[in-house]
């Protein structure tokens, strides 16, 4: 069961915001029992929510984009979610370059802290990463360079419950070159 309120307000042209209540209750979710090695019904749980948002877009095509989420989620007996951060946040800042048609972008995210299955914590992690694209480099093919966790963030995500370990540490600052071509 789900209940939203959202509200988009164009407040410019060039500017909207969005909010966004929510509340919802998941009954009967399907986990693994790692003691019993057999499927089973889980406790009830519920997420009661805020977000926010904004999207500005200036004349010579950059743009800015940023939301922050606040969530509460539980079980009925009380123990905590596994990978359900109380905070999310990213802002994202992109504009084109007075070069060949290039656009560079800048993006940041945060994950608050987190449950594994197992119950043991893990702390929130704050990322960034660089992009630089070259669109239609030839007809139909775009071009891309990135770099992502670009301060070589150490974090971890929650592995699912059954696993020997609790959580997987992710690669540290990663560069990618990506070819897109559109069929």
């Amino acid at each position: 069961r789900t209940l939203e309120l959202v509200l988009d307000q164009r407040v410019a042209p060039d500017l909207v915001w969005r909010g966004s209540l929510y509340r919802w209750a998941l009954r009967d979710a399907i986990v693994f029992d790692d003691e019993a090695y057999v499927f089973r019904s889980e406790w009830p749980i519920r997420a009661t929510g805020v977000e926010l948002s904004a999207d500005k877009t200036w004349r010579g095509g950059a743009r800015l984009r940023g939301s922050l989420s606040r969530q509460w989620v539980g079980r009925d007996d009380g123990q905590p979610v596994p990978n359900a951060p109380p905070w999310l946040a990213k802002l994202a800042l992109s504009a084109p370059l007075p070069v060949a048609g290039l656009r560079l972008a800048y993006e940041w995210s945060f994950v608050g802290r987190r449950h594994t299955p197992d119950g043991d914590r893990l702390g929130g992690y704050a990322l960034s990463g660089v992009h630089l694209l070259a669109p239609q480099v030839v007809p139909r093919l775009d071009v891309s360079l990135g770099i992502t966790n670009l301060f070589n963030k150490r974090y971890a995500h929650p592995l699912p419950s059954g696993n020997w370990m609790s959580s997987l540490a992710q690669d540290g600052r990663t560069a990618t070159l990506k070819l897109s071509y559109r069929f």
